[in-house]
Parts: C-alpha cells; structure tokens; sequence
C-alpha cells in the first residue's frame, strides 16, 4: 500500500560522535543551530536522542520534502552547524526522509 507522499517529512539521521568528543559539547552545539533552524522556516519539530549503545538519533519533522532538502543543503553551508557537524563520525551517518503518517503528542 502507498502511502501519501504529500505532507510532514520526518528527517532521521543515525550516527556515532568522533573519538573523544564531550556529549555534553556536542549537546551544546546542537543547541546552537536552533537560529538557523528557525530562520530556515519549515522546521516543526526536533528531538535528539542517544542510546546506550553510542548511536544518536536527529530526529526532525519538516512541513514538507522541499523543506527538508533545502534545509539538508542549506545546512552543509551554515556556519552555527560547522561545529556540531565536527563532531559526528561522517562514517557512520545514515540519513532518511519519509512522509510522516501518523503523529501524536502524549499527555
């Protein structure tokens, strides 16, 4: 069955950080591309999220697929991201785009 490809995007992307690098640090500069995000405009949500095995999780929802990849290419360009991008194993990414089909907040 195929599903609507119309509507929210969830952007995923899977990696490890670099050797040594401060979770803490790396948090602080995730935080430190909320401007751009906001500027760019399509952004709905952002959660990241890391498990106990060292795979970290971005996990976004844009508005729609031409956000998302505006934003993607946008981003490899912006300055606030040079830092957190520094920190992530680029041999590790694992990128995905997929229509959203169902979203819920819980109470």
């Amino acid at each position: 069955m195929q599903m609507s490809q119309t509507g929210p995007v969830a952007e995923i992307v899977r990696f490890r950080l670099k050797d040594g690098v401060d979770s803490a640090g790396f948090v602080a500069d995730a935080k430190g591309t909320k401007g751009f995000m906001d500027r760019i405009g399509g952004c709905l949500s952002r959660q990241l999220s890391c498990g106990d095995d060292g795979i970290w999780t971005d996990h976004v929802i844009w508005a729609s697929m031409d956000q998302a990849q505006t934003a993607q290419a946008a981003a490899m360009k912006e300055p606030s991201f040079a830092p957190f991008m520094t920190h992530i194993d680029p041999t590790s990414v694992e990128m995905r785009h997929a229509y959203l089909c169902w979203s819920t907040q819980m109470e």
